[in-house]
């Protein structure tokens, strides 16, 4: 009993009436369905769908990066950049050859366009350039200026400073003069 009037004299005062306590407001349901109205059902199913095609296109990547680096090591070199080329094609609409001999100027417009090259796939994809560089039937000037574009790109996107990346940068840099 004590400690009830405690808190009935620290929560109302005496001129409160307590039959007219009003009560919090609910929030309307409304609130709650806007969650729904801006995110529907599809568009998180279309998000794990894109998600899903990065993660695909960043194993082929791994895959392409792993065959040719086992063949080098091996002294069997099966790697055939027109093999590549096609898995290319197939799972994101371009070639390497395309990727390597496109213009500057359309490079950022290109990268943006194509969803699968995250900033970790586009690290990958210029890890794979400067790898077949000096393969036949590639210009090693303009493979490696191109790893260093793609590099330079994710550099200026990230938030994290990666050391990794910046050394693959001086190194074509230097490379390049």
């Amino acid at each position: 009993p004590i400690i009830f009037s405690i808190f009935l004299s620290a929560t109302f005062t005496p001129d409160q009436n307590l039959l007219n306590y009003e009560k919090p407001s609910i929030p309307d349901a409304s609130a709650a369905t806007r969650h729904l109205a801006i995110n529907p059902p599809e568009l998180m199913e279309q998000r794990d769908f894109l998600l899903d095609e990065i993660r695909k296109f960043g194993q082929m990547l791994l895959g392409l990066i792993g065959k040719l680096q086992h063949s080098r090591a091996t002294m069997q070199y099966d790697f055939n950049l027109s093999t590549a080329d096609l898995e290319f094609k197939n799972e994101a609409g371009f070639t390497l050859k395309m990727l390597i001999e496109m213009d500057s100027s359309s490079l950022e417009a290109f990268l943006a366009n194509h969803h699968e090259l995250d900033s970790e796939n586009t690290e990958l994809l210029a890890d794979l350039l400067i790898e077949i560089a000096h393969d036949p039937g590639i210009n090693p000037h303009t493979c490696l200026a191109r790893a260093r574009e793609l590099l330079v790109y994710v550099d200026a996107r990230e938030r994290t400073y990666s050391m990794e990346r910046t050394g693959k940068i001086a190194f074509l840099e230097s490379s390049e003069g």
